[in-house]
């Protein structure tokens, strides 16, 4: 898991909310309507039939256990139509109309900030922040989620804006959920035709969670595999994942790899979590269970396959010759002290990170990770080669290895 990296967080919410919240705003403002007509068809308005009608017509096929006849709310019957819409249903109050609208009628008022929470909100928040709503008016069931669809509609037209939106600024390069596959947006500059493409996954599903499935920081760019064959239904929570708009893996998590001393190889890449068993962060790696796998639907490391994926027999190969370069020269003064003190460079930390992207081509701090397939994998080997040295001239080294996990040299 790699932290998706933004430079400027205002200014992303800004440019969505201005984008995003008036598109919200018709469609709560036609729904909110509609279910005012269901409720009392004497409010019905003529002007306001033909931009509602749709909306009614699915709130009624929602309800309904038939769906309703072709062109039963058309305009010229739609009163009719509204005041017989429940004919032969038994379960209408499986749905609330009344706490929908008052629902939704907090979600238009100005002097509340509640749409914005839910689009543009923090991360960390998003979740109670719809909980919560939806609690407050007792919406709980699968009709009413249904109903608040069509306002959050990800499928229809405000969807493809925000997919756009996400496509015109790529926000990464590679997932950051696994650091290999691509999760950029990339178009052929004569024909206009997409060259690369990314999947937009709903970190809370948008079935269960849908005022949350027009959310900026619950969209998260990254590679169809990660998102259709490797999470695809699994609900997420804050409990049991990592959301990559929160936090990557940091050293919580690092790859170790198997070196065989005989054959010159890796054998092997190990996932060792250095947090304990009975922490928070824990659960998130790889849920309540004290092995990979052992809860296939909790942690991240195990819905995306962490441990095959980084197991692959090319992954093993390329790997092991980085490994043997790094080892080559940890081992050679020489090239050591001339990378430390480059020529025309007197900043050691510096020159020590130039040649290291130079040659082991990923990015050297952590900030940076989501730019380079397999970033964190091989700074991890990286640091592995020089923790089984104890010279001091590889001290010096572990201390800039050590130095780089801090904010203010690109840590995290």
């Amino acid at each position: 898991m790699i932290k998706i990296q933004i430079n400027d967080v205002l200014a992303l919410k800004t440019s969505y909310l201005r984008l995003i919240k008036p598109l919200v705003l018709d469609k709560l403002k036609f729904l909110k309507l509609s279910l005012e007509h269901l409720q009392d068809h004497t409010k019905i308005v003529d002007k306001d039939i033909v931009s509602v009608k749709s909306y009614t017509k699915d709130i009624a096929n929602i309800i309904r256990p038939t769906k309703v006849a072709k062109g039963y709310f058309n305009k010229p019957v739609y009163i009719y139509g509204v005041q017989h819409y429940l004919d032969g249903i038994n379960n209408i109050n499986t749905v609330n109309l009344n706490d929908l609208t008052n629902l939704i009628n907090t979600l238009l008022d100005p002097t509340k900030n509640e749409l914005d929470l839910i689009l543009i909100g923090d991360p960390e928040n998003l979740k109670d922040t719809s909980d919560n709503l939806l609690a407050q008016y007792n919406l709980v069931n699968a009709g009413e989620l249904d109903v608040l669809k069509l306002a959050f509609d990800y499928k229809g037209e405000i969807g493809s804006i925000v997919r756009h939106f996400f496509y015109d600024r790529n926000l990464t390069t590679f997932c950051p959920y696994c650091n290999q596959g691509i999760a950029l947006h990339t178009e052929n500059a004569n024909t206009g035709k997409t060259a690369d493409q990314f999947n937009l996954d709903h970190f809370f599903d948008k079935d269960n969670n849908p005022l949350l499935a027009l959310s900026v920081f619950n969209l998260v760019p990254c590679d169809t595999t990660c998102n259709l064959t490797n999470k695809y239904t699994t609900p997420f929570s804050d409990k049991f994942h990592l959301n990559p708009y929160i936090s990557g893996f940091k050293r919580d998590m690092v790859f170790k790899p198997v070196y065989d001393i005989i054959s010159d190889e890796i054998t092997e890449i190990e996932l060792k979590i250095t947090v304990d068993r009975n922490s928070a962060r824990h659960l998130q790696l790889i849920g309540d269970k004290d092995k990979l796998d052992e809860q296939p639907e909790h942690g991240n490391l195990n819905v995306f396959q962490i441990y095959t994926k980084y197991n692959r027999d090319d992954v093993l190969k390329k790997s092991g010759r980085i490994l043997r370069n790094m080892r080559r020269t940890a081992i050679n003064i020489d090239s050591l002290k001339s990378i430390l003190g480059e020529i025309g460079m007197v900043d050691s930390y510096e020159n020590f990170k130039k040649w290291y992207e130079e040659h082991i081509y990923t990015e050297f701090h952590e900030k940076e990770f989501d730019k380079q397939a397999y970033s964190k994998l091989n700074r991890d080997m990286l640091d592995f080669v020089y923790e089984a040295y104890s010279d001091s001239i590889y001290n010096e080294v572990r201390k800039i290895i050590s130095n780089s996990y801090l904010p203010t040299k690109g840590g995290e």
